[in-house]
């Protein structure tokens, strides 16, 4: 019997890929992003964890499948502010 995880990168993704934006100065590219996420440490927790720890932190993290995405629509929405 399996039990189904969900994976949460401490701290979150979002936290690490942010930071390194502004200490840059200017836009990572693909490969400075998944870098981040690659060497990121995640913990895996039961399933429906990662909705609770968002919950409780007032933001999603960025999926570590669609990270490149998700990195540009925070791009997206920074402009449009």
């Amino acid at each position: 019997m399996s039990e189904s995880l969900d994976l949460c990168f401490m701290p979150p993704l979002i936290l690490l890929i942010v930071n390194a934006h502004n200490q840059k100065g200017s836009s990572l590219t693909r490969e400075e992003v998944e870098s981040i996420r690659d060497a990121g440490v995640c913990i895996a927790l039961p399933a429906g964890s990662s909705r609770s720890m968002a919950e409780k932190r007032g933001y999603e993290d960025f999926s570590a499948e669609n990270v490149w995405e998700d990195y540009l629509a925070y791009l997206d929405n920074e402009n449009n502010e």
